[in-house]
């Protein structure tokens, strides 16, 4: 249940993408004056798709953390019998 439920988000937010890539055809100047970064004009519907894929990678690099500390906690359990 819980598979299918991420899988209805992912393609959710996969369709929210592609309505905002169709609705915004403009071209953006991504801009960071901290780090002093500016890009040649792109699409903003590659912006969008480009933090999309920022967001979900940090999301499973976040959700790999979690289930290795469970990983760890059993093997030394294991250990001590």
């Amino acid at each position: 249940m819980k598979l299918l439920v991420k899988i209805i988000v992912v393609i959710v937010a996969l369709l929210f993408m592609l309505l905002m890539g169709m609705a915004n055809q403009d071209q953006v100047t991504f801009r960071m004056a901290l780090f002093n970064v500016q890009t040649n004009p792109i699409p903003s519907a590659l912006m969008y798709f480009i933090f999309f894929g920022v967001g979900l990678i940090t999301g499973g690099v976040l959700a790999l953390g979690t289930g290795g500390g469970k990983a760890s906690k059993g093997a030394s359990s294991s250990d001590k019998k």
